[in-house]
């Protein structure tokens, strides 16, 4: 026989059985709710480091693993990571546009401004075209002070504005 809902409460008082406050286990019903806790974003933000990390250590050319591990070192400030993964991309996909303004803009963080321009112009030669992304992009504010910099929006702007 099972006990009904009234039994179970009465034996949990009975037993002096810790339940959980009401409000909080609203905040642990979702991964999204927990995340604007400071202190359960830093947790998730390692969680998610350490499971590409894995991923990667089975399988080093995991390419979905590199992308979302590029992202996150570059969010959190762990540019010398970023560069690292970046140009595995690159070695990977040489021929895709976003893996090269991704090393740019990694490149441009470490204030290799050589490499920037050069990644840069790699995008803009596999066809990346999105001037009103790079001129408003922080990561290459390194670059926006250049003369070279300004000469590649020029460029892209006569080319793709009709």
């Amino acid at each position: 026989m099972t006990p009904s809902a009234d039994t179970i409460n009465v034996m949990q008082k009975s037993q002096k059985i810790p339940r959980l406050n009401p409000a909080l286990s609203g905040l642990l019903e979702s991964k999204a709710t927990m995340k604007k806790l400071p202190q359960t974003e830093e947790i998730f933000k390692r969680f998610e480091i350490g499971l590409y990390e894995a991923a990667l250590k089975s399988n080093p050319n995991n390419v979905e693993a590199l992308r979302s591990l590029g992202y996150i070192y570059s969010t959190e400030g762990l540019h010398d990571k970023a560069v690292e993964i970046d140009k595995r991309l690159v070695r990977l996909l040489p021929e895709e546009s976003i893996v090269h303004y991704n090393l740019a803009c990694s490149y441009s963080q470490l204030n290799n401004l050589e490499g920037a321009l050069d990644e840069l112009e790699m995008s803009m030669l596999l066809g990346y075209n999105d001037w009103k992304h790079m001129d408003g992009d922080k990561d290459l504010d390194n670059l926006k002070k250049d003369p070279r910099y300004q000469q590649i929006i020029s460029a892209l702007k006569k080319k793709y504005i009709v």
